[in-house]
């Protein structure tokens, strides 16, 4: 008996190792691998950066799907609890949420959408002038061709306007143009029995008296080295202001059976246009210690048609502005007559109803006046086209 005591002494030992080992054994099951892996691939996706947000469509915030936990086992909890604590993470930083843009609002039923007009670009010219070119002109070197095209007809088209300057007078009572010998432009003011100085500029023409005269009925008036002459008309006489005032008045030279109203003079030479014989005259004037003379040398038929408001000698050959025209003729002494050899049409410059009286040429200008308009122009004598008389295609304006 006392041996099976000893053997049942030694088996209870043996089986309280055993179980001893058993649960050393029991509690290593929660070192099991397959849960660690889990919870590692987890953390990565935690730990992964989060794609970038698409601007052109909402991105819906990704939701995290947890996996399922292996449970463990009954007795092996509480390191795994201690594991879990241990390794939980901050949540995962979500992207900001994109502000939703909004719905496009559709047009009522039975109303028709509003299309916006199509604008096109057009060339436009600097400030300075401000017009535009058409629309279908979409490129600047076009407009600008363009453009130069129509300042070029626009030129042909106006003819010597370009060239013609346009000065407004004070008043409607002048007479007759000359050129002083300092070069100044000169008329007479019949109102105030003056002769006048014009300056002409900033489109104005001022006036400024030289000096007084007594002259009745007086017609023109000319300029020369022997002094001031001017046309008594029906009076009969030509009147001479002496170049120096001597204060004797003027001298008197009678013309028998002539009406002297229009006078030019070119050096010794004075020409005058006679109303009453309708002809134009030409005279020798003569300085001597006695005094100024003047000789009759000849006479020339006036053209038919042709109504003299101004007349100017140059060079032999004889200028008339025709006021019926109205326009500027140059003709040449021929024996007994006048041969015409062009003629300058002021239709263009003045137009068809203006009555231009008073000629002169000073330098490169052409002065007349209009007396309709009340106003002086000027012409620059290069630019006038002068239209032949005679050859192919010629005729009277």
């Amino acid at each position: 008996m006392g041996g099976n005591d000893k053997i049942l002494g030694r088996l209870d030992s043996l089986l309280k190792e055993c179980e001893f080992k058993i649960s050393k054994i029991e509690l290593r099951l929660p070192e099991y691998e397959e849960p660690s892996e889990s919870l590692s691939q987890r953390v990565a996706q935690l730990l992964e950066p989060e794609p970038p947000a698409v601007p052109a469509q909402e991105a819906a915030p990704p939701s995290i799907i947890e996996e399922p936990r292996v449970a463990p086992a009954a007795d092996a909890d509480s390191k795994i609890e201690s594991q879990d604590a241990s390794l939980s993470l901050e949540p995962a930083l979500e992207p900001a949420p994109q502000p939703t843009p909004p719905a496009p609002s559709m047009p009522p039923i039975g109303e028709a959408e509003e299309k916006p007009e199509k604008t096109e670009k057009i060339f436009q010219w600097p400030a300075l002038w401000r017009w535009t070119i058409p629309k279908r002109c979409k490129r600047p070197a076009v407009g600008v061709l363009l453009a130069g095209a129509i300042v070029v007809l626009l030129w042909a088209a106006s003819g010597l306007r370009a060239t013609q300057r346009i000065f407004t007078l004070p008043t409607d009572s002048l007479k007759d143009l000359t050129i002083s010998s300092g070069g100044g432009l000169l008329s007479m003011d019949l109102s105030r029995g003056a002769v006048v100085a014009i300056r002409a500029e900033d489109g104005k023409a001022r006036l400024k008296d030289v000096m007084s005269i007594v002259v009745p009925n007086a017609g023109g008036l000319a300029w020369g080295s022997s002094g001031l002459w001017i046309a008594g008309g029906r009076s009969g006489l030509l009147y001479r202001y002496a170049s120096v005032p001597n204060g004797t008045g003027p001298q008197r030279y009678p013309q028998f059976h002539r009406f002297p109203t229009l006078l030019s003079i070119s050096q010794d030479s004075l020409v005058s246009f006679d109303e009453a014989g309708k002809r134009i005259d030409r005279y020798l004037i003569s300085q001597a210690l006695t005094g100024v003379s003047l000789a009759l040398l000849g006479s020339y038929p006036l053209p038919v048609g042709v109504v003299p408001s101004g007349i100017y000698e140059s060079n032999g050959n004889i200028w008339l502005l025709d006021q019926a025209a109205p326009a500027i003729r140059r003709y040449e002494e021929s024996g007994a007559v006048l041969r015409p050899l062009d003629y300058f049409d002021l239709k263009p410059s003045l137009g068809s109803g203006a009555r231009p009286e008073g000629l002169a040429v000073e330098g490169g200008n052409l002065w007349l006046m209009d007396s309709s308009s009340h106003t002086l122009h000027r012409f620059r004598l290069s630019a006038i086209n002068w239209t032949p008389l005679g050859g192919s295609g010629a005729g009277r304006p």
